[in-house]
Formats: C-alpha cells, structure tokens, sequence
C-alpha cells in the first residue's frame, strides 16, 4: 500500500518541527537537572565557602567578590587552592581568564610562602579589574595579570582564536592550569586549544582544572583531549561545575625504547 503522505511537504515540516521541539526540551531538562543539583549543593558550597576562607584568607580584609553563576564555584576553588598549595617546587599556576579566581590563589600562594600566578586576560577591562581587585587585597607580589589579546593559531589544520602568550616567562613550568577562558562568545569550543597551546609548558605531573563543565561545549572539549592526549591526561574528580584532570607525561616505555 502506497504512503499518500510520504513525500508531503506538511508532513515533513511537521517532523521537524517536533524534532526541534524535543531537541529543546531535552536541553530544558539537562539545565533543569543542574539547576536542581546546584540547589541541593548549595548548603554545603557555603560550608565549603566559608572553610575555604578561613583556611586562605587572613582577618581584616574587605568583603569579598561574589563567586558562583560564571564565576569560579566554591568546590572549584577549593579545589584550585588545593592543588596550588601543592605544586612541586619552582612550579606555577596558569589561569586562562582572570577575576575572582585570581584573588583566591594568589591568597593561597601568599600563605603557602611560595608560587605564582599567571593569568592570561584578552579584556582590557578585565585586566584593569582584576590587577585592582590583586592591589585591594595586597597580593599583587603573588599573582600577575598578562594582557594577552588573542590571535589566531592553527590546530589541526583549522584556524583558531587563542590568547597571545608572549609575555609569559620561557622558562614557565606549570604545576596547576585553570581552564576558564576564553569566554563561548569567541567562538565555538573556544577553550579546546589550551592543551595544544600549552602542554609544552605542563610539568612532569601537573593538573588541569576545567570550568564550565555543566555546558556541552567543554564536556566535547574534554572527550577530545582525553582522545589527543596519548594517556597523558586522566579525570581525577568530577565537581559540580568543572572537571579535575592529572597531566602526566607519558616517559618512554622498554617496548617504545627497543623500537
């Protein structure tokens, strides 16, 4: 029997539309499954908060700026501050984007006694902004903000918009990289070059924080360097709002040397 519909242009329409409008809900309901466990985590974020800040930051500063939204969450914080304070000797931090988590490890430096911060910022405001915020709580000497305007760079073949790392030291070994820049608005999967751009600069066994992880763009991301990486890079721990990953650089096995 002949489909008198199969080939009506209604139909078709139709179909589609119905799938766009499950794609959409489908969408809805992963936003509203984090909204509702971001709900239910947030008496202990604010435990987490207020630990943080007693571990971290001394009496008598002045209030400090909010986090959370798109601003680095408390358990990611933590988890910066946590891995700063144990960086292997000579290491650093490098921070793509700059702000509040900016203060928070400078201050974690500042009392382990040792370290320093690089934050990589294309915003002229956002430079202004956090440099004030690093003099307001007297961490200047622990943190830098370096205005890196992006350029494009080619990964892969494909031309990307990537921060400009002139300015960073050559001599940079990176214990602890905070992925959390640049923003989605520069384009897609904005944050995917950092592993390419900077892995040359990762010490022998360093961690990578990646933010954002709630939206599909950089769980995508972190597939493709788990993917590229060559085992060199594993999850550590899942938190709310970002990923903990562990960068080891794969040395030459006995079979790879025989060969």
């Amino acid at each position: 029997m002949v489909d008198d519909h199969a080939d009506d242009p209604a139909v078709e329409t139709q179909a589609a539309f119905q799938e766009e409008v499950l794609a959409r809900l489908a969408a809805l309901e992963e936003r509203m499954v984090t909204l509702i466990n971001a709900q239910e985590a947030a008496p202990s974020d604010v435990a987490e908060y207020l630990a943080l800040r007693s571990a971290t930051a001394p009496e008598g500063l002045p209030p400090f700026p909010s986090i959370g939204h798109w601003a680095a969450t408390a358990p990611t914080l933590a988890a910066l501050v946590h891995h700063a304070r144990r960086m292997p000797a000579g290491s650093a931090v490098l921070e793509c984007g700059s702000g509040v988590s900016t203060l928070w490890l400078a201050l974690a430096l500042r009392r382990a006694g040792r370290g320093h911060c690089f934050a990589l910022e294309h915003d002229a405001e956002h430079v202004r902004r956090t440099r004030t915020l690093l003099e307001t709580y007297e961490v200047s000497g622990w943190a830098t903000v370096v205005e890196a305007p992006l350029t494009t760079l080619t990964i892969g073949g494909v031309e990307r918009l990537w921060y400009d790392t002139a300015e960073l030291p050559d001599d940079l070994s990176v214990g602890l990289l905070f992925v959390d820049g640049p923003p989605a608005s520069t384009g897609s999967h904005a944050r995917y070059p950092a592993l390419s751009a900077l892995q040359d600069r990762l010490g022998e066994n360093s961690t990578i924080v990646l933010d954002d992880t709630v939206r599909e763009e950089e769980r995508t991301i972190l597939t493709r360097w788990l993917d590229e990486s060559g085992g060199c890079l594993e999850v550590d721990e899942w938190l709310p709002k970002s990923v903990v990953c562990r960068w080891v650089r794969r040395r030459a096995s006995h079979d790879d040397q025989e060969h």
